[in-house]
C-alpha cells in the first residue's frame, strides 16, 4: 500500500488527506471486491468455499503482478481522487474570490464615505483652496 500512498502524496495531498481519506477508502474497496469476488454463492460449502478462496487468490495475483499500483481497481480510485482535488481546489478559490469581493467593496464603501466626508469638509471652509 506504501507506493499508493506515496502516489497521493506525489500528486499533491496533504499526508494525513492521502492516508485518511484515499487510502483508506482504497483499501475498503479493496476488500470489498475481494469479498465480493469469494462470495460465490448463498450457499455455505466446502466446495463453494474452496472456489471462493481460488478466485480471491487469482484476483490478488492479478493485483501483485501489476503491482498493485497499475489495477484498473486504483485506476478508478485514482480518478475520484483526482476529481475530489480539483473540487477542494475550485472550493478554495471561490472562497478566496468571496473574501476578494467583500474587501473591495469594504474599500469602495469607505472610498465614498471620504469622499462624502471631503465635501463636507470643503462646503465648511470655502476658504480653503486645494
Amino acid at each position: 500500500m506504501l507506493p499508493f500512498y506515496k502516489m497521493m502524496t506525489g500528486a499533491g495531498l496533504g499526508s494525513k488527506e492521502a492516508w485518511d481519506n484515499k487510502e483508506c477508502t482504497y483499501l475498503k474497496a479493496v476488500f470489498r471486491r475481494v469479498y465480493e469476488v469469494r462470495t460465490v454463492s448463498t450457499e455455505q460449502s466446502i466446495g463453494a468455499m474452496i472456489y471462493g478462496m481460488l478466485r480471491a487468490t487469482n484476483l490478488l495475483d492479478d493485483y501483485t503482478a501489476l503491482d498493485w499500483i497499475r489495477h484498473p481497481d486504483v485506476s478508478s480510485a485514482l480518478v475520484v481522487a483526482s476529481l475530489q482535488r480539483e473540487g477542494k481546489q475550485l472550493t478554495t478559490v471561490v472562497s478566496e474570490f468571496r473574501q476578494d469581493k467583500a474587501t473591495i467593496k469594504k474599500n469602495k464603501d469607505g472610498g465614498e464615505s471620504l469622499k462624502e466626508d471631503w465635501k463636507k469638509f470643503k462646503n465648511k471652509n470655502q476658504s480653503l483652496n486645494f
